[in-house]
């Protein structure tokens, strides 16, 4: 179905470039210590964010760039969902107690109207659920039964959700409010999906199934495997892949035991390119920037997790977090 990898790859960033680097602009957000820090894209002006000592991670920026949700550690190493001001101000944690120490709410996401925010609850089984919460902490509603569905994913217009069932291999889609649910694909022979996501254009969704990436319509028709290796520890977070703004590439991360490269693709299959070449580092969690020019990741290639900074080619590739702690999770505002 697919040609070799060595077929495949157009063109490998090595990092070095005699070129002029795109220049970034606007906010990142990145975890540091546990902790939430924001700085500038080209590596200024970093300051911690949030001022109280509970660990934070996972951080998501709304449409708007006006506030922050993340994962926020509770006792036990437990999480809840919380949310502050894009400066830091006015943090409230939106989830509350659990009914056992082992649930914890994962992956916040917000709607694009800014008044939802979508959440994954995670038992000990390991099992799954998909919530939604206001961004008031009012009117928090499990969406799926049971606790096999994982996800979920915002549509453009922010009318629909998409999600995974984890056992059966099958992709769904249903109304914000839980309702309509349905299946758009089922992969016939797989074990396991994660990590779905909509295209910014709405025409697309990527998922995986058994550890590939896989994009199909929004119809739920033409489902195409996009690479033959498998992505970097599938699993429920999102970090493994994300789409251009645009929606006509998808930037992923490949290889396994901290072995890992950045690769970018067209949506039809087609372009693949490897934007780093830096093995045995451990090359991950890319992020396009706003206008789609330059994606942020993490790498540990100078034996230090460190945030840097690519060109969309992978050219120019630049440490721009400097620290000697470990940095991760970069989070581009939508603002730019």
């Amino acid at each position: 179905m697919l040609t070799s990898i060595a077929a495949m790859v157009a063109a490998v960033g090595s990092g070095r470039s005699n070129t002029q680097a795109t220049e970034a602009t606007g906010k990142i957000a990145f975890v540091r210590c546990c902790q939430l820090w924001v700085m500038n894209a080209d590596g200024s002006g970093q300051r911690r964010l949030i001022p109280s000592p509970a660990r934070k991670s996972s951080p998501a920026w709304s449409r708007d760039g006006r506030r922050i949700a993340y994962q926020s550690g509770g006792r036990n190493y437990t999480w809840y969902v919380s949310v502050s001001n894009a400066d830091g101000s006015g943090e409230r944690r939106l989830t509350r107690t659990r009914k056992t120490d082992y649930e914890s709410d994962l992956n916040p996401l917000w709607s694009p109207d800014g008044r939802t925010i979508a959440f994954v609850r995670y038992d000990s089984d390991p099992s799954y659920a998909v919530y939604v919460v206001g961004a008031d902490g009012s009117g928090e509603r499990k969406l799926t039964p049971g606790w096999e569905f994982t996800g979920p994913s915002w549509s453009r217009d922010g009318r629909k959700l998409a999600l995974v069932h984890v056992h059966k291999a099958a992709v769904y889609v249903m109304r914000r409010n839980g309702s309509g649910r349905r299946v758009l694909a089922t992969m016939t022979g797989a074990e396991r999906t994660w990590g779905v996501v909509w295209s910014p254009d709405g025409r697309r969704i990527a998922f995986i199934v058994d550890g590939y990436l896989w994009v199909m319509n929004s119809d739920g028709t033409l489902p195409l495997r996009l690479f033959e290796s498998r992505v970097d520890n599938p699993g429920a977070r999102r970090s493994d892949y994300a789409w251009s703004p645009d929606g006509l590439q998808i930037a992923f991360t490949q290889g396994s035991r901290g072995r890992t490269e950045i690769f970018v693709v067209n949506a039809d299959g087609t372009g693949l390119r490897k934007l780093t070449d830096n093995s045995p580092a451990y090359d991950a969690d890319p992020v396009w920037s706003p206008d789609g020019r330059a994606i942020a990741f993490t790498s540990d290639r100078d034996g230090n997790y460190e945030i840097y900074v690519m060109d969309a080619d992978g050219s120019n590739q630049r440490n721009v977090s400097q620290s000697p702690a470990a940095d991760f999770a970069p989070a581009w505002s939508p603002r730019g």
